[in-house]
């Protein structure tokens, strides 16, 4: 009964912290992203819009239920499975061996010694499974979504057209370094999700057996509350994020522009000029990231103070109820082994428990990089429907006649606007 109230509990624990990251991302999105409204750019934020657009990413990524990038997914979750069941099978010997050490049990000490280092041999390889195995799904996830563009951007007169547009700014830019970055957050948003709540569950519950539900549940509340302060004073990094990535793009575009017209900057002596114009934009640039910058070692600071030292105190604490609570039978070996076992079982809990917490930072990045990677999609897709609803019934050949007739004709320049209608 016991067990199962806990598990309830650290479900409910770990479905609170997500929920409550969600939330106060799409806000502090939402708040940033009005003055976006009111420039006329589309905003980024954490909401039903950005969800829609990353499950229709998600499904080019990942084309089936049986595709390999599928496989990839079921043998990732797999293997950080096992690596929580080899840092409770760690934390148990580390325990013991502190018992061995006190009880002066040299026999059984080095048992314990030897057992780490068989047991550190399938949690080396583990690590590395788990690092080459979202390398891999990286890889496939950046080649789906890479060859899906392609083949809308590089069909009929779509690139004339999305060149000449202006729906899109830095399409180039877009199909090749956002996807990059869109595909490194998608494959490491999973295990960032999974492992830690997995990890939640897991050592509350093994930690309840010594000291109760209470200590792990004590850590949860603190965790939640320096979140939440946390998060009322977290800049906009999505917006950030994705105006960095813009002034990324307008700096390479005007060095390709200057590659493009070589020969107008050489004869008209336009070097001058151009490099006024570079050295402007990679002022800017650098100018915005030095703003970014400090933020992040603003977040740092808070960061450090709230989760790391603050939880280091709160953890010391919570361990001595596990110790506490063995009774004045408990022998001073035993009370060693509860205190080290609980606190190498707390240490991962922790370090699960900030990593939920401190998701909504890598869900706003992975919003800026959706964003940017589904507008030039669905771009690309509108033309290309567009285009095969105007050339499907409007061109009839007539055999013995050399004059170009239209009927019923519109004139829309690539951007859309129309110039002549009928």
């Amino acid at each position: 009964m016991v067990s199962r109230n806990t598990a309830l509990a650290a479900v409910a624990a770990g479905l609170a912290i997500v929920a409550m990251s969600r939330r106060s991302s799409g806000e502090s999105s939402g708040k940033g992203g009005s003055s976006s409204r009111r420039s006329g750019k589309a905003s980024v934020r954490v909401d039903g819009v950005f969800m829609k657009r990353l499950l229709a990413l998600l499904r080019i990524c990942v084309p089936g239920a049986f595709s390999r990038e599928m496989g990839m997914l079921v043998s990732l979750m797999a293997l950080l499975l096992l690596r929580t069941r080899l840092t409770i099978t760690m934390a148990q010997i580390v325990g013991g061996n502190a018992k061995y050490l006190v009880e002066r049990n040299a026999r059984k000490f080095v048992a314990g010694v030897v057992d780490i280092g068989l047991w550190s041999l399938p949690s080396a390889v583990v690590n590395a499974g788990i690092k080459y195995l979202t390398s891999l799904l990286e890889g496939r996830v950046r080649s789906n979504l890479q060859r899906h563009l392609h083949d809308a951007y590089l069909q009929q007169s779509t690139v004339y057209k999305v060149s000449a547009g202006s729906q899109v700014e830095h399409a180039d830019h877009r199909i090749t370094k956002d996807v990059l970055a869109f595909a490194e957050e998608v494959s490491q948003i999973f295990p960032l999700i999974f492992k830690p709540s997995i990890d939640v569950i897991v050592f509350i519950l093994q930690l309840s057996r010594n000291g109760g539900v209470m200590p792990p549940m004590l850590m949860i509340a603190y965790y939640l509350v320096a979140g939440t302060m946390m998060r009322a004073m977290m800049p906009n990094f999505a917006k950030l994020t994705a105006q960095t990535q813009q002034r990324e793009a307008s700096f390479r575009a005007i060095h390709s522009q200057v590659i493009q017209h070589a020969e107008e900057v050489a004869f008209y002596r336009g070097e001058r000029t151009e490099r006024k114009v570079a050295d402007s934009g990679i002022a800017s640039l650098v100018k915005h990231q030095l703003h970014v910058k400090q933020l992040k070692s603003y977040t740092d600071f808070v960061d450090a103070i709230l989760i790391k030292y603050g939880a280091t105190c709160v953890g010391y604490a919570v361990c001595s109820l596990g110790v506490f609570g063995l009774g004045d039978g408990a022998s001073a070996a035993e009370r060693t082994r509860v205190y080290i076992q609980s606190s190498q079982l707390y240490i991962p809990l922790a370090q699960a428990i900030g990593k939920l917490v401190l998701l909504h930072n890598r869900i706003t990045a992975l919003a800026a990089y959706t964003t940017r990677v589904a507008e030039v999609r669905e771009l690309l897709d509108n033309l290309n429907t567009a285009s095969r609803q105007n050339t499907s019934d409007s061109i009839t050949v007539q055999p013995h006649s050399d004059a170009i007739t239209l009927k019923n004709a519109k004139i829309v320049t690539p951007s859309g606007e129309t110039l002549l209608n009928d």
